[in-house]
């Protein structure tokens, strides 16, 4: 990564386990983990069921997989293959992150960037958020 842009210093000695101690407490808590889409109940209504019969008996493989975090890899490759093409400079797909609106691309971006303490300059017009 180059030395002009670094992930905030939150980030230094990160625990990789945290996902797999949040599993465990649920299990031993008996939670619902529904942040990691382990549900113990059968989506609804029947409808649901039967179109995610069809993906299984029809669909590839990875239409039935909880996607990565930075989202379904056949959409980040196709992104990355797009911009690539646009910027005329590759760009990986591992630099590409598929958020759920400008709300959390914002956060992730300022979260992963911005440390304790520094100073950030908001230019107007600005996002209201």
């Amino acid at each position: 990564m180059s030395n002009l842009v670094k992930p905030a210093d939150r980030y230094a000695g990160l625990d990789t386990r945290f996902w797999a101690d949040i599993v465990h407490m649920a299990e031993v808590n008996k939670a619902i983990n529904l942040g990691m889409g382990m549900p113990d109940f059968n989506a609804q209504p029947q409808s649901i069921m039967d179109a995610m019969c069809d993906v299984l008996v029809d669909g590839h493989y990875s239409l039935h997989q909880y996607t990565k975090s930075p989202g379904h890899p056949r959409l980040v490759k196709v992104l990355a293959k797009l911009y690539s093409h646009l910027l005329n400079n590759e760009v990986r797909d591992d630099n590409i992150l598929i958020t759920l609106g400008a709300y959390q691309a914002i956060h992730c971006a300022l979260y992963g960037l911005i440390n304790h303490g520094d100073e950030v300059i908001i230019i107007d017009p600005a996002y209201d958020a």
